[in-house]
């Protein structure tokens, strides 16, 4: 069955083509190919083709003009009208060039996009809001479990223009707040008018900050819409203050509680009840996330006992039947409940995953209950339930090339993706303490654990880390759909980091070596590519290139160098101690350069302007007291052996998760080649001028003296081509 807005009459079409001319044909009087579903001719002309609607055939010619002349303003496309220019027709001689005037743009130059996305109130075009609000399912609405809005129903009251009295006004703007895709390759508007869709951002928090005193569920939901749209545009001191809104508005409503003998056999209220749900999940997540482990920046200390989100197409759940939750999956385990649960409900059990580890880490070592090495103790429980998402996630949600174009055809591409992210990062995070440099508070416990405990987290991190750098490779030869939540830019600066570290201090084979550089060139190359039409450099190559400096991989640095990246000269493996060894990407401290930053430009006290000068260097003296092993496990390799045997397996096969064959995006830019013995033969060349292991694993551990503080540089005195000299 052919669906309603295609005109098939097989008597009168051939196979595979309407028997009616599209809108956009008919109004430009060119002959349609009637191609299903679109036709070619909108293709080309870079326009959304209104496909073949009889509907269309009844109206006048004055109306298919102005529905054409939408079509190509939403595009950003200039109409142009058939035949030669008016200038070329006066001369009588053959068109050579466009007139000024009479051309049609390229799709991605046109003006259209970026004046209407800053304008204060939305804009007039009923199919740019379409679209607006399409493009939020289509990309963000599978992201950091913002599913709690049901597609159908939301679109059929924006058809039905009701959505002002179903859904409230500020959720309306803060829904065409995500034109993230739309916007991409078009021409932004001077700097001066800020970012896009800030004065729709602000008009939706104005409006809800006028019923504070009684927000409504919906008031909630453009919050957290709000928040999202916060994180992506780095407006972080803002996501940080709404946070602590939700969370009190969700106690106010009570939503964060469940009544387990409720049953709603009425369809509104347990559509209404589910919708409710899922929005205390993702008021829980974007907490959880804000917070990166530091326990005084969370408002969530508890957990909802509220059913996770399991799988219903309908967006109704039935609450007479079971549901898991938090506690149940505690107590159950988790492979029981990750066939039942949807996207966001797997994300939630691996944010409470990520706040477990980040907290753990910043964990002194005699304030441990059991050592890490201890099957019983949280640093192995956690690795163990990372392990069971692993090995038990369902078919639908892992990476192969059967399945993606199922999750793009599902539009949660970019949640998966963002799944994968989380749990490959999830384990680095936890593991990479055991490397020389990363000097969280609890590292020094890896002085007293056995050599081969260590080298064991030691290859689990890396492991993990290489498996984001190839999700990075596999995103570049999807598209940009793999990237549509910028967390995949934050796992890939920590992955690139945990190989330098490891390949100058732990390993410096020549097998390691050379895989290192390919993933960090694709590293540089995705950040690269997702900053062009950005103004200024990209922070991210920034971060990276002084690491790849110090610790032997200048040649993959180089050319950015040249760029004129390596302005800032900075470095850091973790954030200093007066930060909660926070990352300058994580979000709590963008929220405080970014306070800093407004105090400075519109100061309007002495007090608020804050200067923090950089802490001298951290003494070995002042590390907490390292937990002694126990005296019945000594460090032989008799004792290793056994102690082996009690441990989780550190480092599963992933039976079911081969990674992918590397995938070489673009062989003009990066020639990913495989390793021969003659450029094996080149490495080992290379690295004989080069530093010795000793050397950078001083230098690594020397990071917790200057290169971990706040904006901490690099000193000028320190020569780039030899950052060793001798004497």
């Amino acid at each position: 069955m052919n669906p309603p807005y295609l005109a098939v009459d097989a008597a009168s079409a051939p196979p595979g083509k309407s028997s009616i001319p599209c809108l956009v044909c008919r109004s430009r009087k060119v002959r349609c190919d009637k191609t299903l579903p679109e036709c070619r001719n909108c293709e080309r002309l870079g326009v959304k083709c209104p496909r073949y609607n009889v509907d269309t055939q009844t109206i006048s010619r004055s109306e298919i003009n102005k529905s054409a002349e939408d079509i190509f303003k939403a595009a950003g496309v200039e109409k142009r009208r058939v035949g030669s220019c008016e200038e070329c027709q006066h001369t009588a001689t053959q068109s050579t060039t466009p007139y000024e005037t009479s051309y049609a743009v390229p799709r991605g130059q046109g003006i259209g996009w970026d004046q209407r996305l800053y304008t204060e109130t939305l804009p007039d075009d009923r199919t740019l809001r379409t679209e607006l609000v399409e493009t939020f399912f289509d990309r963000s609405h599978s992201l950091r479990c913002l599913g709690f809005l049901h597609r159908e129903t939301f679109l059929h009251s924006l058809e039905r223009e009701s959505v002002v009295q179903d859904y409230g006004q500020p959720l309306l703007y803060a829904i065409h707040l995500h034109f993230d895709s739309i916007a991409a390759g078009h021409p932004v508007a001077a700097e001066s008018q800020g970012v896009p869709g800030a004065l729709w951002a602000e008009r939706a928090r104005r409006e809800v900050l006028m019923d504070v005193a009684s927000p409504s569920v919906n008031h909630i939901m453009a919050m957290v819409l709000l928040c999202d749209y916060g994180v992506r545009s780095d407006q972080n001191s803002m996501v940080f203050i709404l946070v602590a809104f939700l969370y009190r508005v969700i106690r106010l409503h009570g939503l964060d509680s469940f009544n387990v003998h409720e049953t709603l056999q009425d369809y509104e209220a347990a559509r209404q009840r589910e919708v409710e749900t899922r929005l205390v999940w993702a008021c829980y997540f974007i907490d959880l996330f804000t917070a990166t482990g530091v326990e005084k920046n969370a408002c969530w200390h508890g957990e909802p006992t509220l059913p996770l989100p399991i799988l219903d197409r309908t967006h109704v759940t039935h609450y007479v039947q079971a549901r898991h939750t938090l506690k149940s999956i505690d107590a159950n385990g988790v492979h029981a409940a990750l066939n039942d649960l949807d996207l966001s409900g797997i994300l939630v059990l691996v944010v409470r995953l990520r706040r477990t580890t980040l907290r753990l880490i910043r964990t002194h070592a005699q304030d441990l209950d059991t050592p890490i090495w201890d099957p019983a103790s949280p640093f192995l429980q956690n690795i163990q339930r990372l392990d069971e998402i692993y090995q038990n996630l369902p078919p639908r949600y892992q990476l192969t090339d059967a399945i993606i174009p199922i999750l793009r055809e599902r539009r949660i591409l970019g949640g998966v993706f963002l799944l994968h992210f989380m749990l490959h990062a999830v384990a680095s995070d936890l593991t990479r303490i055991s490397l020389p440099g990363f000097n969280f508070p609890l590292a020094p416990i890896f002085n007293s654990a056995t050599s081969h405990f260590r080298s064991h987290c030691q290859e689990r991190c890396r492991h993990h880390a290489r498996q984001t750098t190839n999700l990075v490779r596999q995103g570049l030869s999807i598209g940009r759909g793999a990237f549509d939540d910028i967390y995949a830019a934050d796992a890939a600066l920590e992955a690139a980091k945990i190989q330098i570290i490891y390949a100058a201090t732990v390993n410096q084979s020549p097998e390691v070596i050379q895989e290192t550089r390919d993933n960090l060139t694709n590293v540089l190359y995705f950040y690269d590519l997702f900053h062009k039409g950005k103004s200024g450099t990209s922070q991210y190559i920034r971060t990276v290139m002084p690491l790849c400096f110090l610790f032997g991989f200048r040649d993959v640095a180089e050319p950015y160098r040249r760029r004129g990246y390596a302005d800032d000269n900075e470095a850091e493996v973790v954030g200093s101690a007066d930060i909660d060894h926070l990352s300058r990407f994580a979000p709590f401290r963008r929220a405080r350069s970014e306070l800093k930053a407004s105090s400075v430009q519109s100061p309007v006290s002495s007090s608020s302007r804050h200067t923090h000068p950089s802490p001298a260097r951290q003494d070995s003296m002042t590390l907490p007291p390292l937990m002694v092993p126990p005296t019945t496990v000594p460090d032989t390799a008799q004792s290793q052996r056994r102690n082996t045997q009690m441990l989780p397996v550190l480092r599963p096969a992933y039976s079911s998760f081969v990674p992918p064959d590397p995938v070489a995006v673009d062989q003009n830019y990066y020639p990913v080649q495989p390793i021969h013995s003659q450029m094996m033969s080149m490495v080992s060349d290379t690295m004989e001028g080069q530093p010795t292991m000793d050397d950078y694993i001083r230098t690594a551990g020397d990071m917790a003296g200057y290169l971990t503080w706040d904006h901490m540089e690099i000193p000028a005195s320190l020569n780039y081509a030899n950052f060793f000299p001798t004497g």
